[in-house]
């Protein structure tokens, strides 16, 4: 092959089919990277701590995910690495652009304060240094460790910003106060040693003090933490403005140990409803008394912990008071089911539908158990793609006359399984929480889902095309607490729906289809897991490796239909490309027809060249190797007839081709494939078929407008009117075979005869083969033309 050829020809996978490195690192990199961010506990929090270590190295509030395109450099890390090179084809693993987007906790959040505020006279050095945009600096500039020094506790690289800060970015005048918006919601287990964990007394209107914190056995409190108390000598001497030194507690009234020994460690209980969690530091006294020092003042503490338990409280009187009104608790689960139907299925198509049932049918469905009934079908839609259509039929046990349904339709869509995914979590939006669903529809779909559960693997689970669907599935039956059947199936049952209730509802659809409103699902909500691949900002639904397989494939066609080599049976057609059957074009192209796919020897590999070339008209003519500046080629004239440019319509029918001719060659396949083969065949049916083969290849070309139907076999092409003249199965087998002798023909009787001629009289001009692959002297070539 020449070396100019496009790689898009080489990895295509119906043509050569060379496996691209890169497109195989990616594919790997995608489920990786997806396993790691979304797998077990342990993978989980290795990927969102490098996510945080990325986030301080690059000095920026936004989410690593969103920042990996200007990080021009290796992070020496594999997540940040992995999402530079994905980000490099245009894959993001967040899309925090997107409002509604649910783990927008990526970014930290805060104020601003200018940057001419905080280096005040040494702003001098950050504006000379930023003149040089666009370099990736290594060395740590002077600016940056003044800003750093100045905005954070003790310099570390942490986002723990100083009081100061703190106060400026909030405008607060007094020094003693902190941000009054503080999030009361923190964890009351630990994270470092380095923790305070306190609550308020609701009995003494104390403050409690705690560390090190470990689970617990108790049917009420899930905690056991160590008791720290006030250290007398050195609290004598200090006030509410500043925070209280605390040291382990030797034995109270509040410890929970069988031996109360005031000489032994005191642990308590931890009140996980009231605690919140306060960062400290270790210190030594003189007396070697070690004690932790929380970074907040005593005031401040107090204040937070009368506030988390004043809202505790009322938090326990309105869940008394909702459990004491039954009508209350209805009019939540309805409104319940509203915010699940906003925020998963956009107000279009059926929407109103399923608001409707759930303002006037929805109680009619509380507290009982539920058939679902669900059909599927896939029809072509109007604007010549495939749109997918479900029907959904609910009704409680025991009772016919109370039902709903509905029908609902998937665009652009011809995954059946995706269909029945949307069905399901359609009908689950409406439905009550804490009810049993008896799920009932296709046996291969219920085999799936049973499959789907069975997996066991979170890694596995990724491989599956609709995982986004099935996950959300699983995230929802357990927030709703509903319980699904897809296995206790009577066979009775299952043969009444088989045969009678599936049937009649895939032919409502199908009668019924211009009429069906259309389902338009949030995909942003869909996907519930914390990152979610996306292409183009385009939400991968699942199979993340055979996704980028197919993007990779698709990407080296468009390059390949986009080539001038093959223009005119895309671009120059006016559409009559559709008539070509590719399938079979491409198996022809690629002697599949009597070789193996498997197959590799030099005759083999040498007929796939010649074809391949020959598809693309890329066969060395003189037209060609007067382009490529051959050494040697003067002009484009050919050799043998000296006539006409050697053109690759003119290697086919040159008057030095003798007596082989396209027509003759092809008759002559024709007659030895039918002599050979068809034997046992009917003498009517061989004649018929002969002639109907005869009649199309003397038709014209829609394609190749000048000339006939063979010059398309001889390029390679297969129109379907070959395939329509074929009776059945055999009579196909037997036209591949006459397209592939008569190939193999063309290329012994014409190319071959014509590439010895053309070496011969080359030689006889002292062009060889070696002086062939040397680049012409333009120059000199000007000047014998001048001469002549």
């Amino acid at each position: 092959m020449p070396s100019s050829l496009p790689n898009c020809i080489i990895y295509d996978k119906d043509i050569y089919g060379v496996k691209d490195l890169y497109s195989l690192q990616l594919e790997s990199l995608s489920k990786n990277i997806m396993y790691m961010a979304n797998g077990n506990e342990i993978v989980r929090a290795i990927f969102k701590i490098q996510m945080e270590q990325l986030q301080q190295e690059v000095w920026t509030p936004l989410c690593f995910a969103e920042k990996v395109s200007q990080v021009k450099f290796s992070t020496k890390r594999f997540v940040g690495d992995a999402l530079i090179i994905l980000d490099s084809k245009n894959f993001h693993l967040c899309d925090h652009e997107n409002y509604n987007d649910l783990f927008r906790n990526h970014r930290i959040k805060g104020g601003y304060i200018l940057i001419e505020d905080v280096l005040d006279e040494e702003f001098k050095f950050y504006k000379i240094e930023s003149k040089n945009v666009g370099l990736a600096l290594r060395i740590e500039p002077k600016w940056f460790k003044i800003l750093r020094d100045r905005i954070t506790i003790n310099g570390i690289l942490e986002r723990e910003l100083c009081n100061e800060m703190l106060i400026k970015r909030k405008r607060i005048d007094d020094t003693k106060k902190i941000r009054s918006s503080e999030d009361m919601s923190d964890k009351s287990r630990k994270e470092t040693n380095k923790e305070v964990i306190t609550w308020r007394d609701s009995m003494s209107n104390n403050n409690i003090y705690s560390i090190r914190s470990k689970k617990s056995r108790h049917h009420y409190y899930d905690e056991i933490g160590k008791h720290m108390i006030e250290y007398d000598k050195l609290q004598e001497n200090n006030d509410v403005s500043n925070s209280p030194f605390l040291i382990n507690c030797k034995g109270c009234d509040y410890n929970i140990r069988r031996k109360k020994d005031r000489s032994s460690e005191c642990y308590i209980y931890i009140e996980k409803d009231l605690a919140t969690t306060i960062s400290g530091r270790w210190e030594k006294d003189n007396e070697d008394v070690k004690y932790i020092k929380p970074y907040m003042t005593l005031e401040n503490i107090d204040k937070r912990n009368v506030s988390v338990q004043r809202t505790s409280n009322i938090n326990k009187e309105n869940l008394i008071i909702n459990n004491m009104v039954i009508d209350k608790d209805k009019n939540e689960l309805r409104a319940n089911a509203k915010l699940w139907l906003n925020n998963v299925i956009e107000e279009t198509g059926i929407y109103e539908n399923l608001n409707n049932f759930i303002d006037r049918d929805f109680f009619d469905f509380t507290n009982k158990e539920i058939f679902l009934q669900i059909g599927a079908i896939i029809q072509k839609g109007p604007d010549l793609n495939l749109d997918g259509f479900f029907g959904i039929e609910i009704f409680a046990k025991n009772s016919m006359e109370e039902k709903f349904s509905i029908e609902g339709k998937v665009r652009n869509t011809r995954n059946e399984r995706k269909i029945y995914a949307i069905g399901i979590i359609t009908a689950l939006m409406i439905i009550p929480d804490n009810v049993i669903v008896d799920l009932r529809t296709d046996d291969k779909i219920l085999k799936w889902l049973i499959d789907y559960s069975n997996i066991g693997s979170n890694r596995r689970e990724l491989d599956d095309p609709c995982y986004i669907f099935l996950n959300c599935i699983n995230i929802v039956l357990e927030l709703k607490n509903i319980r699904l059947l897809i296995n206790e199936k009577k066979a009775n049952d299952m043969m009444v729906m088989k045969s009678v209730k599936l049937p009649a509802l895939k032919q409502e659809l199908i009668r019924c289809k211009n009429s069906i409103k259309e389902v338009v699902l949030k995909y942003s909500n869909i996907a519930v897991d914390e990152y979610a691949l996306r292409w183009n900002y385009n939400l991968i639904e699942g199979a993340y490796r055979k996704c980028f397989k197919e993007i990779s494939n698709n990407i080296n066609r468009i390059d390949l239909i986009l080539m001038d080599y093959v223009k005119d049976c895309f671009v120059e057609c006016n559409g009559a490309n559709v008539m070509i059957d590719w399938k079979e074009t491409f198996r022809l192209i690629n002697n599949e027809i009597t070789t193996s796919r498997n197959v590799m020897s030099r005759l083999d590999a040498s007929i796939r060249s010649f074809r391949v070339k020959n598809f693309l008209k890329i066969l060395p003519t003189y037209e060609i190797l007067y382009e490529r500046k051959v050494w040697g080629i003067q002009n484009t004239k050919c050799p043998r007839c000296i006539v006409e440019i050697e053109t690759w319509e003119h290697i086919w029918s040159c008057g030095n081709n003798g007596s082989y001719t396209e027509s003759k060659l092809f008759n002559d396949s024709i007659e030895e494939i039918c002599d050979n083969v068809m034997i046992d065949e009917d003498a009517n049916e061989i004649k018929e078929f002969k002639e109907n083969l005869v009649d199309i290849s003397t038709g014209r070309s829609n394609i190749m407008i000048l000339n006939n139907m063979i010059r398309e076999i001889t390029r390679g092409i297969i129109n379907e009117k070959w395939m329509h003249v074929c009776k059945n199965n055999s009579f196909k087998i037997i036209l591949r075979n006459i397209f592939d002798l008569y190939l193999t023909k063309i290329q012994e009787h014409i190319w071959k005869e014509r590439c010895n001629e053309t070496t011969e009289l080359e030689k006889q001009m002292g062009i060889f083969k070696d002086l062939k692959r040397k680049k012409r002297d333009a120059r000199r070539i000007r000047k014998l033309i001048q001469q002549n």
